[in-house]
């Protein structure tokens, strides 16, 4: 076998194994540094972010135009704020928010956009059965009271269920109600002024009580015909009776404004208005003759009037010429 100097056994020196340990020890001693410092770096970051998210949790920021309130976990106390500021609480502890204006939007496109569901036109039905859908927006204003305020909460619990729950079905069921008290006649022959303003009143006071009765009816030298009216409910003195049920007063709700847009007629109610246009043009356009007619009569008469005035005027001026020729004559005899 040849000779290969790698396969002698080496001897080994106790001074290089220490040199060997020192380096070995140094590359470990390094990375240990290293790791702790790694551990350092990360605890003081999860420090950091844990002391931010506690002053943020910590804090209650307040916006103008909304209301926050905060329900304290340990005491269950309500704190209302509805001015912009900022508030300490309790961190993770429940903030609900409330926004002060808010508008129910129905078809018109004119609130922007919408929280809640996108609505259509509302469906009217009037009390001659006629309907027609009327697109509206409704503006609502919170109170800023804070025994409100915890009322609605204790109620609604949510911002999100107090529009769903009541401003949306107490807008809906009004304009409903409303228009029952109507004829499609009334309504678009300049009716719809008095509608908003009962509609109004309706939804910040209260839903009349109505009742339904028979009405009959006579049309020229026709039969009478009945007809089904809806008719007002009204006390001894004279008011009017409302159904006994929670209105946006009682929570200190306000309207502020109701906004009514063009009102689209069903086919057979824009045939009912064209023929009733039609005769309304027929009668005007009578009266108008009639008016003609009167007017020649009155200038006729006062000609005839006139005619006969003259005529009289010279039978009387004859009369007191023959009776001055007479006194003449008898001068003269």
């Amino acid at each position: 076998m040849p000779f290969q100097e790698q396969h002698i056994p080496q001897k080994v020196f106790d001074g290089d194994q220490t040199l060997i340990n020192q380096e070995l020890g140094s590359k470990s001693s390094w990375g240990k540094i290293f790791l702790n410092g790694i551990k350092k770096l990360l605890f003081l970051v999860i420090g950091i972010l844990f002391l931010i998210f506690f002053v943020k949790e910590s804090i209650l920021v307040t916006e103008s135009g909304y209301i926050a309130l905060y329900d304290n976990p340990f005491t269950g106390n309500l704190k209302v704020f509805n001015e912009p500021g900022l508030h300490w609480k309790i961190p993770l502890s429940p903030v609900t928010r409330y926004k002060q204006v808010w508008i129910v939007d129905f078809g018109t496109g004119y609130a922007g956009k919408q929280l809640r569901e996108n609505k259509n036109a509302i469906e009217l039905r009037f009390s001659d059965t006629y309907k027609a859908n009327v697109p509206a927006t409704f503006r609502y204003k919170l109170p800023t009271h804070p025994d409100r305020i915890k009322e609605i909460h204790r109620d609604f619990t949510t911002f999100a269920l107090l529009i769903d729950a009541l401003l949306i079905p107490i807008s809906r069921d009004t304009m409903v109600s409303t228009a029952a008290l109507y004829t499609s006649e009334e309504f678009f022959q300049g009716g719809i002024s008095q509608f908003k303003a009962d509609l109004e009143d309706q939804i910040q006071n209260g839903i009349y009580k109505t009742k339904r009765l028979e009405v009959k009816l006579k049309q020229g030298n026709l039969t009478n015909h009945v007809r089904w009216k809806t008719l007002l409910v009204r006390d001894k003195e004279g008011h009017i009776e409302r159904l006994q049920t929670k209105s946006i007063r009682d929570y200190g709700i306000e309207l502020k404004q109701v906004t009514l847009d063009v009102p689209v007629p069903e086919k057979d109610l824009v045939q009912l208005l064209a023929d009733k246009k039609r005769l309304i043009r027929a009668a005007i356009e009578k009266a108008d003759e009639l008016a003609l007619i009167q007017e020649e009569q009155k200038i006729q008469l006062a000609g005839i009037a006139k005619n006969k005035a003259i005529q009289l005027a010279n039978t009387q001026k004859d009369v007191e010429i023959k009776l001055a020729h007479i006194e003449r004559d008898e001068k003269i005899n």
